[in-house]
């Protein structure tokens, strides 16, 4: 299996200090950052696992666009 990420082509193998947060696909791996996403709300980049998806509306928030949007829930 190759040792390079199948989105960008960086180097994942140990000692490219992408090694650590590597994330096996059905080619070979992906960095965590190709795995990234952008807040549906402000357009910001979260990390690798770290995004909320409202459950009634499927939309991806970065953890203070969720606290916001639930404030708004609450609100209504």
């Amino acid at each position: 299996m190759p040792e390079t990420c199948q989105e960008c082509g960086h180097s994942v193998e140990f000692g490219s200090g992408r090694f650590v947060n590597r994330v096996p696909s059905d080619d070979g791996w992906t960095c965590a950052e190709c795995m990234t996403s952008e807040c549906d709300e402000c357009g910001e980049v979260i990390p690798l696992d770290e995004d909320h998806t409202d459950e009634d509306t499927g939309y991806r928030f970065c953890h203070r666009c969720m606290e916001n949007a639930q404030s708004r829930k609450t609100d209504l």
